[in-house]
């Protein structure tokens, strides 16, 4: 979808409304900076590029229920310039601006159709036999396994997700 002989319209998009009740306590502000969420995930994004449009998405995409693919895809039909689209969580505050630039370099590349942030996780897991009890999943008592031994499992964070 990127033009011949162009470089690709790459532009970030954070779904912001206000009153998320997927949160915890005052959502509108972190509680270490006292910082307003949205202010906490838009500094790091302007300083990639800072270029910023307000997109006014419709009520119908801006509800609870609403997924946020369904918004990204009313930004898309508007903005049809745009190559590469990446969304942003604005419940990830303590983002660093680095990470939008190597999220930017890996989709820009061509080697790549997505990026997203991943976190390796490093647990002790246990899984159900489908009865009334539970096995170990990843470790075996006799080997002493420890999280320190482990190479552990990558996990999605759903701080950003970039795509073509």
């Amino acid at each position: 979808c990127i033009r011949e002989n162009k470089k690709p319209h790459v532009a970030a998009v954070i779904l912001a409304r206000g009153g998320s009740k997927g949160l915890l306590g005052d959502n509108n502000f972190d509680g270490i900076a006292v910082k307003p969420l949205l202010l906490g995930t838009l500094e790091p994004a302007i300083a990639c590029g800072p270029k910023v449009q307000v997109f006014d998405r419709s009520d119908e995409h801006a509800t609870d229920e609403a997924f946020s693919v369904a918004a990204i895809n009313e930004f898309l039909a508007i903005h049809k310039e745009v190559d590469i689209v990446g969304l942003i969580q604005c419940t990830s505050p303590f983002i660093e601006a680095s990470l939008f630039v190597k999220a930017c370099n890996l989709i820009t590349s061509d080697q790549y159709d997505s990026v997203f942030a991943a976190i390796r996780k490093l647990k002790l897991s246990v899984c159900s036999n489908g009865e009334d009890f539970i096995l170990p999943c990843n470790y075996l008592r006799k080997d002493r396994n420890t999280k320190k031994n482990m190479i552990g499992k990558l996990v999605k964070e759903g701080m950003f997700y970039f795509g073509k």
